[in-house]
């Protein structure tokens, strides 16, 4: 085990002849000036020497140093001068002056209990700094009231699946506890009028290929209880405010996308958000509703993006599109006046309703309109009228059984080719 000498409880001094110095004289003052400066009876420092300390008949005294550097002047009873010695200080008082200093800290040893690999007090301090930024530091990014710092960059290995937190806070609530237990909250009191002031932010940088997440929110029921009575929510997004907003700029969730590193490629993410069981493994679990809108809204759902489609429907179901027990007072479903709709992946056949070139509601195949109703209520057709079922007639005479009635029950005027005809019906 290390040790140390013992330092002198009494000190001794000495006349020229060598002997003791009884009744001499011990002044101290402040290293390099003559002010007095007091040493003291013991190492607790609570009661002071005189000054000067007047030695025993043995030449002795106690004699107790402070922190701070001493000029000693040493005479005898008579005030002869025997000797003067400056910048004088006890054994602890290089080591506490140097600890004392701003650098301090740098020389004290510090081996952590998560690592164990040693470092300082000073290094270990600058990762929990609770100093408050001046306004010249207000940019640097490291600059936070507590600042952590769990640099794995050199570790290789681990189990995986273990998770390694950098903050780790954990709460267990009593079993009939009423009150509300939050085990994390961020506020922000923006009294700004610019920047981003931001409650709780969540970055995951990717530098490598492995898997990473800017913020996971996960909320597990270990009851294992069927129709729960309360609630479990994996994550709330809440607005609250009063007034309109004409500005659009109260958003409940924001999901914004855009460069990793500047100058580099466009960005595509294949899902702005993604609904699904744990791993797309559907023996994980399922949803009743994917996504359920409630309340008073002016629009439920917007699209206002640029793409091959809109919205896309790739899986089965029983119906697409339910509008069966909905209240629409002016249309259940509405498009631009000359958009199609299609009934065919490829787009083939289509109805449309147009107010120039063919007004009306047009079918057309392949890009060939087929049939037009127009909104004056005629029919155009392009093709050939096809009947369902013909009508047998013989050579009988006019108004006999199984020919034509003798009596023309009016006409049919028909345009064929610009052309006005008329063709003949008779009554049953």
């Amino acid at each position: 085990m290390p040790t140390t000498l013992i330092p002198s409880p009494v000190m001794q001094f000495f006349d020229a002849n060598g002997n003791p110095l009884v009744g001499g004289k011990l002044f101290t003052y402040a290293a390099g000036t003559t002010t007095p400066q007091a040493t003291y009876t013991d190492y607790n420092g609570g009661t002071a020497n005189t000054n000067p300390v007047i030695l025993n008949s043995r030449g002795e005294a106690a004699v107790w140093c402070g922190d701070s550097r001493y000029f000693m002047v040493l005479k005898d009873s008579d005030d002869v001068e025997i000797w003067t010695s400056d910048n004088v200080n006890g054994p602890n008082g290089p080591t506490l002056a140097v600890l004392a200093a701003s650098n301090g800290a740098t020389l004290v040893g510090y081996t952590p209990g998560d690592t164990g690999v040693a470092t300082t007090v000073n290094a270990r301090l600058q990762q929990i700094d609770g100093t408050s930024p001046t306004a010249a530091a207000l940019d640097g990014n490291t600059k936070a009231p507590i600042n952590t710092l769990r640099d794995a960059s050199a570790v290789s290995g681990g189990t995986v699946g273990y998770v390694n937190p950098n903050i780790w806070a954990r709460t267990i609530t009593g079993a009939t506890e009423t009150s509300f237990e939050w085990t994390i909250i961020g506020i922000v009191d923006n009294y700004s009028a610019a920047g981003e002031n931001v409650g709780v932010y969540g970055q995951g940088n990717k530098r490598s290929t492995g898997p990473t997440w800017g913020i996971v929110s996960e909320a597990r029921d270990y009851t294992q209880t069927a129709n729960p009575t309360a609630g479990l929510i994996g994550i709330e997004a809440g607005i609250f405010a009063n007034g309109t907003d004409t500005g659009l700029n109260r958003v409940g969730v924001d999901i914004s996308v855009g460069k990793g590193v500047s100058g580099g490629t466009i960005n595509t993410t294949s899902y702005g958000l993604r609904i699904a069981p744990t791993n797309i493994d559907l023996t994980q679990g399922q949803l009743t509703n994917g996504i359920t809108l409630q309340g008073n809204m002016t629009v439920g759902v917007q699209v206002s993006s640029s793409g091959t489609w809109g919205a896309q429907f790739n899986g089965t179901y029983g119906v697409g599109i339910d509008l069966s027990n909905a209240t629409n007072s002016t249309s259940a479903i509405r498009i631009k006046d000359g958009e199609n709709m299609a009934f065919d992946g490829s787009s083939a056949y289509r109805l449309r309703h147009s107010t120039s070139g063919s007004i009306g509601l047009t079918y057309s195949v392949s890009g060939a309109d087929k049939v037009v109703l127009t909104d004056t209520g005629s029919i155009i057709l392009a093709e050939t009228v096809v009947w369902t079922s013909a009508y047998a007639s013989s050579s009988a005479t006019a108004g006999a059984n199984g020919a034509p009635p003798a009596q023309v029950a009016g006409y049919l005027r028909v345009n064929i080719n610009g052309v006005d005809v008329k063709l003949p019906y008779y009554g049953v």
